[in-house]
């Protein structure tokens, strides 16, 4: 591999065998353009390690900013509900590779109205909540289309356990829109949990940090 060039920026010396390019890449190429760009593979080593890296600083920092007694619960609804929050990411992912303008603050929107309509609905009333937005919007009823479905063809789920696992990622979301390292930061971390997602059939990894689940095909 010595003095050979990148495959992608044809610039940098190659330092990473990359599977998806079938050549030698440049590291600030494969970490800055890996699932973006570059369709990596489940089984890349660079990327296992570069998101799990990634998700652990993300959850160090809101361990720091939360209380105990939120840490606990926050487990006890993924221990319970893994399969159903790993589909909510994965169909999040799924909607940004329809629209790649979508950013941290419109899908916080989105899932803010669908937490609305779900908890209008644990009160015994249906009324959905919707976006002048198109952008948001498209979130809103997306989303709400794959739970719905999740409800008929996956096991059945209470909307009072809908509420508490929208509530969760309402909260990682806000996190990551306080943070304002980027506009997109919580899509682009979740979306290399799934670099495949076009072409997957009934799940994969995800993690909310500090909460790993599998998802298996039924």
């Amino acid at each position: 591999m010595s003095g050979t060039l990148c495959v992608v920026c044809n610039r940098k010396k190659a330092k990473r065998h990359c599977p998806a390019k079938f050549g030698s890449i440049c590291s600030t190429c494969c970490g800055a353009k890996r699932i973006i760009e570059i369709q990596c593979p489940d089984d890349c080593t660079y990327l296992i390690s570069g998101r799990d890296h990634r998700a652990q600083e993300v959850f160090a920092r809101q361990r720091a900013k939360s209380d105990s007694i939120q840490l606990r619960k926050d487990s006890e609804i993924m221990n319970k509900f893994g399969d159903f929050m790993c589909y909510l990411q994965f169909m999040l992912v799924a909607l940004r590779k329809d629209n790649r303008r979508m950013t941290d603050a419109e899908t916080l929107a989105g899932v803010g109205l669908l937490l609305k309509t779900y908890e209008t609905e644990n009160k015994g009333i249906l009324y959905e909540y919707h976006s002048p937005r198109a952008e948001v919007e498209a979130i809103v009823l997306g989303l709400h289309r794959a739970i719905q479905k999740y409800r008929s063809e996956e096991t059945p789920i209470a909307p009072r356990h809908i509420v508490n696992c929208l509530e969760l990622l309402n909260a990682d979301l806000d996190f990551h829109c306080q943070e304002n390292k980027s506009t997109t930061s919580y899509l682009e971390l979740i979306t290399q949990f799934f670099p495949n997602v076009n072409r997957q059939a009934g799940g994969s990894r995800i993690i909310i940090p500090g909460h790993e689940v599998s998802k298996h095909s039924r």
